[in-house]
C-alpha cells in the first residue's frame, strides 16, 4: 500500500504544474481536481485561443 501515497503525491505535482503553467497565461480554475478537468481540456483544443500554440506544443508534448 505505500505506492497508494506516491501515485497520489505524483497525481498532486502533475495537477499543480498543469496550474501553474497555465496560471502564468492567465487561465486559471478554481480548487479541486474536479475543476481540473475544464484545465485539461483546454491543452488539445486548437480552437481555444488563450492558449498560445507554442504552450499548446509544449504541454501536449510532456
Amino acid at each position: 500500500m505505500e505506492q497508494l501515497p506516491d501515485l497520489v503525491r505524483q497525481r498532486t505535482q502533475a495537477v499543480n504544474a498543469l496550474r501553474a503553467h497555465l496560471a502564468e497565461l492567465c487561465i486559471i480554475a478554481t480548487a479541486g481536481l474536479a475543476k481540473v478537468e475544464v484545465l485539461v481540456a483546454i491543452v488539445p483544443d486548437e480552437t481555444d485561443a488563450r492558449l498560445p500554440a507554442a504552450a499548446r506544443f509544449a504541454l501536449m508534448a510532456g
